[in-house]
């Protein structure tokens, strides 16, 4: 599941701006959902054990300045008691080699993971 959206945020009935990601210009990808989740914890949380429903996201590499990897992220459907996860990916480089660009597959975790957990939503009004 590649992620890159634009989150303004938006008014509530009262009128008060509500839903505002306050991170790289309100843009929610990986790299900012880690830092968010490292810094302020308002809408992710880093977790120490990968949880079904989980977020299982990897940073983007750099080297010189210059990004040489995205970031992705996938979603725990389980945890084995041996420490791999059943994950579901979306990928567009597997679409072109296998024309279907989501798939349920085992991973093992390794430390370029960071799990994240959804927080949850507060009321609006």
């Amino acid at each position: 599941m590649g992620v890159d959206r634009f989150q303004p945020g938006h008014e509530t009935k009262s009128g008060k701006l509500v839903g505002k990601y306050e991170f790289w210009g309100g843009y929610i990808n990986t790299d900012s959902m880690i830092a968010e989740a490292e810094r302020d914890g308002k809408w992710f949380e880093v977790i120490d054990k990968p949880e079904p429903g989980c977020l299982v996201v990897t940073r983007s590499s750099y080297k010189n300045g210059k990004r040489t990897r995205v970031g992705h992220v996938m979603m725990c459907v389980t945890v084995f008691p041996n420490g791999q996860l059943m994950i579901v990916d979306c990928s567009g480089s597997a679409n072109k080699t296998r024309k279907q660009a989501i798939s349920v597959k085992r991973l093992k975790p390794t430390r370029r993971h960071v799990m994240l957990r959804f927080r949850k939503a507060k009321s609006e009004d």
